[in-house]
């Protein structure tokens, strides 16, 4: 099936290829080309998530694509085709404005705050200032009740273009500078919420981040001379190296690991889908109770459904993706959630039939967390 529809891709990208390098040299005519090119390329979108279907697996050995025909023609073929539609309608402006984005899209690994670097804010200084910044988007741009983003008013916003350039002087910051527990575990729930909402404004992404292939893997933040994908802050840093063992042996990252684990980030991080935790802002004075709050709101929203009268639980996917963050067994999970619910019945329920209780495990919704 895969072949079959990459194929049918491939085609079609040809069509275009075709379409667009024999259009007579006439503006009413070229015009015209680019229309119909245009309705073209949008019905390649519509079968595919570019650049989900225009290349293979990526190889996490060799760091590259394996590679087929289909892929090798269709990632650059459909570069070309972008370019030379916009050029047939005369729309430059707009035609390095998708060309930049598909460049960033079809690269290994992007990383967001690769502007100018600013030199006027002291090192030890930049963690405070980013923090005042990402603060006063998370109060003008989050619905905090309801866990949706206005991203489209925040791209356009000076508090946005504030928060890009502070971005830029992370490439100075020294981690060192974060001293306690809870300085740490609150930057980097907040650097990683506020990547993530970074990469969707700059891959223009309007559907799911599952529209852009390993978007937790590219996306990356430079901070000092090293390079953090959110996977890097989330199991590297945040779950201390746990389970994928993002960190190799000699990779200078895994010096910043949490080695205990909080298992409450699992209600702060936000993956900017409907299914993720609601989000807000962290501060390391009120870490404990403000991860107390985000559980307590994240476990009473529906992501745990209890009907005792038939001994079921239905829990967010998160339960299972990361069972083993919540305790050793069944019991010592369901013992974790009970304390934070609202309904007494319902806690007592949990603490004392943790191991008899049969579990479902809700479906997740990828679907972007926008207004």
């Amino acid at each position: 099936m895969f072949m079959k529809k990459n194929i049918f891709i491939t085609a079609m990208i040809l069509m275009l290829t075709v379409l667009l390098g024999t259009a007579p040299a006439r503006a009413d005519t070229e015009f015209d080309t680019g229309n119909k090119a245009e309705n073209l390329l949008q019905s390649v979108k519509g079968i595919t998530n570019i650049p989900g279907l225009l290349s293979e697996e990526h190889s996490v050995n060799r760091r590259e694509e394996p590679g087929n025909f289909p892929q090798d023609f269709t990632d650059p073929g459909y570069k070309n085709s972008v370019k030379v539609m916009y050029q047939a309608m005369g729309k430059e402006d707009e035609q390095k404005e998708a060309m930049s984005r598909l460049d960033i899209i079809f690269s290994y690994r992007f990383v967001l705050n690769d502007g100018k670097n600013r030199q006027d804010i002291p090192r030890e200084e930049i963690a405070v200032k980013l923090w005042s910044s990402m603060n006063a988007l998370s109060g003008a741009f989050f619905d905090t009740q309801k866990g949706r983003v206005d991203y489209e008013r925040m791209k356009r916003s000076e508090e946005y273009e504030e928060y890009l350039k502070l971005s830029y002087t992370l490439k100075n910051m020294d981690l060192g500078e974060l001293k306690s527990r809870e300085e740490k575990i609150a930057f980097w729930i907040n650097l990683y919420n506020f990547i993530a909402i970074h990469g969707v404004i700059k891959l223009g992404i309007r559907d799911s981040v599952k529209d852009v292939r390993s978007f937790f893997k590219r996306v990356h933040y430079q901070i000092g001379d090293m390079f953090f994908s959110l996977d890097d802050i989330e199991h590297g840093i945040l779950r201390g190296n746990r389970r994928y063992l993002i960190f190799r042996k000699g990779d200078r990252k895994f010096s910043f690991s949490i080695k205990q684990l909080e298992p409450r980030i699992h209600f702060a991080l936000v993956c900017v889908s409907v299914s993720c935790p609601p989000i807000t802002f962290y501060t390391p004075e009120k870490l404990d109770e403000e991860l107390d709050m985000a559980a307590r709101r994240f476990f009473n929203s529906g992501s745990v459904i209890i009907d005792r009268a038939k001994n079921h639980i239905s829990l967010s996917r998160l339960f299972k993706w990361y069972k083993s963050d919540f305790g050793k067994n069944q019991k010592e999970r369901l013992q974790f959630i009970a304390p934070y619910l609202y309904n007494e019945d319902d806690r007592k329920f949990l603490m004392e039939n943790g191991e008899k209780i049969k579990i479902e495990y809700q479906d997740y919704n990828w679907s972007l967390n926008k207004t």
